[in-house]
């Protein structure tokens, strides 16, 4: 892996969401028997919006049954379990990290949804045989901001497409309102944030044999999914600070609030960034050339 793929590793599997889920399945995964996908989307939907927006993301792109996708840099597998229990499709999904892939899988056979979906460990961006004729859609769902050769990215996205088949983003863009406020959820300081404005990306994306057929910015649900986090984080963070004397809190309660507070502030930086027009969320899809 190299460095920039160590860096990307280290952000997400220090992420609290993917500690907490580790030491779940490192219990025996019992508290996971009998949940849904609904239940466990606070977990494993590693985007904005969380379920609600894969939700909308599908319903934008039209998905149909019986579909080939193939869910480039997957996270812990939210989307693709959502795809392939909801709307019946095939998936494979790619991950860089080992151990984000790792607890992916573990939780979709604790799920009983193996036969449907594929966990691969490997480079998005790294040329590879994955024995199949091309795919009905390449996903790509807050994964493009933080890869650094983009070229590459959109030429294995083409390279694996079905003829008639479509690339689709859930994504951020580089907007005109100045430099972005960090951190932010996939980088504390900008140093693995690699986004494109919507020049660069129409650019980038002809370069590789792919043209936009849809572009759709989408701010006000964004603010929307990310105002109603932030809600629920200051319920959360307000009754744990209340709830015990600081000289009685357990341990490893102290390092639990900080996380919640970190990500209140990302959700705030998020919400600023999109008011000023600083990150342009969008729904976008693409096809052959």
């Amino acid at each position: 892996m190299s460095n920039y793929g160590h860096k990307i590793r280290h952000h997400w599997v220090n992420r609290d969401s993917y500690k907490d889920l580790l030491a779940t399945l490192e219990r025996g995964g019992s508290s996971l028997i009998g949940l849904d996908i609904d239940r466990l989307s606070s977990r494993d939907q590693m985007h904005a919006g969380l379920l609600d927006a894969t939700k909308t993301f599908v319903e934008w792109i039209d998905l149909k049954p019986g579909s080939s996708v193939l869910d480039l840099g997957s996270g812990l597998g939210g989307s693709a379990r959502f795809l392939a229990s909801a709307c019946s499709v095939a998936v494979t999904a790619v991950e860089l990290c080992p151990e984000l892939n790792e607890a992916a899988n573990r939780i979709t056979r604790q799920l009983d949804l193996e036969d449907k979906i594929d966990h691969l460990c490997m480079d998005i961006t790294a040329p590879c045989d994955l024995k199949t004729d091309g795919f009905d859609l390449v996903w790509i769902q807050h994964v493009d901001m933080q890869v650094a050769n983009k070229p590459e990215l959109y030429a294995r996205a083409a390279e694996h497409l079905a003829k008639r088949g479509r690339v689709v983003w859930h994504d951020w863009l580089a907007g005109s309102g100045g430099p972005v406020i960090w951190p932010l959820f996939w980088s504390a300081d900008g140093e693995i944030s690699f986004l494109a404005d919507r020049e660069e990306f129409t650019d980038l994306l002809k370069s590789a044999g792919l043209e936009i057929t849809r572009l759709e910015p989408i701010p006000d649900l964004t603010s929307s999914w990310f105002e109603k986090s932030r809600a629920g984080l200051s319920r959360v963070i307000s009754k744990m600070k209340s709830s015990r004397p600081a000289s009685s809190k357990p341990a490893g309660m102290g390092s639990k609030l900080q996380a919640f507070e970190i990500l209140a502030e990302e959700v705030d930086n998020a919400l600023l960034n999109i008011r000023e027009e600083r990150l342009i969320p969008f729904f976008g899809e693409a096809v052959s050339r």
